[in-house]
């Protein structure tokens, strides 16, 4: 059984990272990785399948050897199935089988986290435009209450003292 790539597990372990700062360069790649994710699910499949019926063929063979035997008394049904499973052909085999239905399953994962990623992908976009992340916007009222404090301020003489003093940094920086 070949080994995956580096590059493949790199891609499935970021495989739900989403940049909000670029979410139309996200929205283009996803449809890339929906359909790399899905060949490389259809190959896991095909291979297992073909796992799987090399199994039963072991199986068979194994089944047919034990039954022809001279040597063995006992071929009762469930003798041969024990004998079967313990042979090292069909261990072998089956072991083969498990490791491509195990890489299946995680392929299988990996088309469901895509599912997920465009969900939020849909969500990010949403957010983005009603604003979410835009700068906090001042109502009317705050406006007021500011407008209101500063002329409390202009009228105590705190804003002149202020202007003042400003004032009087620029003179010295100045000099």
């Amino acid at each position: 059984m070949p080994k995956e790539s580096a590059k493949a597990e790199v891609e499935e372990k970021s495989i739900v990272h989403i940049d909000p700062d670029n979410l139309d360069y996200e929205w283009f790649e996803h449809a890339e990785r929906v359909e790399a994710a899905g060949l490389r699910l259809a190959k896991a499949e095909e291979a297992r399948d073909r796992a799987k019926a090399t199994l039963e063929l072991v199986e068979a063979e194994v089944s047919l050897a034990v039954q022809a035997d001279p040597k063995r008394k006992d071929k009762r049904v469930d003798t041969v199935k024990a004998l079967v499973i313990v042979s090292r052909e069909y261990a072998t085999a089956k072991e083969e089988f498990m490791q491509l239905e195990s890489r299946v399953r995680k392929r299988k994962v990996v088309v469901n986290a895509l599912t997920h990623r465009k969900t939020a992908l849909e969500n990010a976009v949403k957010l983005w435009l009603a604003s979410y992340n835009a700068e906090p916007k001042v109502t009317s009222a705050t406006k007021e209450e500011i407008d209101a404090a500063r002329k409390r301020l202009a009228r105590e003489g705190l804003g002149k003292r202020t202007r003042e003093t400003e004032h009087a940094d620029d003179k010295e920086e100045d000099e």
